[in-house]
């Protein structure tokens, strides 16, 4: 279901998303819930490509979500030089870092960042919700989960290297 009546902030802060995004067309969807949220509904931005992000339930859900995944955008595009030389840190000589980018690839997810390394010349993507929250600004480096994240991402690397 489209919902056919956008308050003009909100519209505007969802044109802004999908500009940032590099979308050229984007839609607001409605789905209406079934189960323990019945007669509820989510809303996602649906955006070239075949990408979708949820932005929250219900329109006021909606209105909020927004708000906070265009401040995870800008926020991932502001950081994006100083989160590679991170990433360049953790891996030292394992990978190459090819590099860090939105996931366009029709993903259907809040979890929108995606990690690329070449290793022994072939070109993996990392794709991991606490990798995507450290991306956007949702943990700051003396977190501890950001050890756990970096753990996480180093044995992924090594996996990945079996067969060398």
């Amino acid at each position: 279901m489209v919902v056919r009546k956008i308050e003009t902030g909100m519209r505007n802060k969802l044109i802004e998303f999908s500009e940032l995004w590099g979308s050229k067309v984007w839609k607001l969807d409605k789905r209406p819930i079934t189960g323990n949220y019945h007669g509820k509904a989510d809303y996602y931005i649906q955006l070239d490509g075949g990408n979708e992000i949820w932005l929250g339930t219900g329109f006021d859900g909606a209105k909020k979500g927004i708000l906070y995944r265009l401040d995870d955008l800008k926020y991932f595009y502001r950081h994006k030089d100083e989160n590679e030389e991170m990433l360049r840190g953790w891996i030292g000589d394992k990978a190459e870092l090819f590099g860090i980018d939105l996931n366009k690839s029709g993903s259907k997810s809040e979890n929108w960042t995606v990690v690329s390394v070449r290793i022994n010349g072939e070109i993996f993507r990392y794709k991991d919700y606490g990798m995507h929250y450290l991306l956007v600004g949702h943990y700051w480096e003396d977190d501890p989960v950001v050890e756990t994240v970096k753990k996480c991402f180093l044995a992924w690397i090594e996996v990945h290297k079996i067969g060398e």
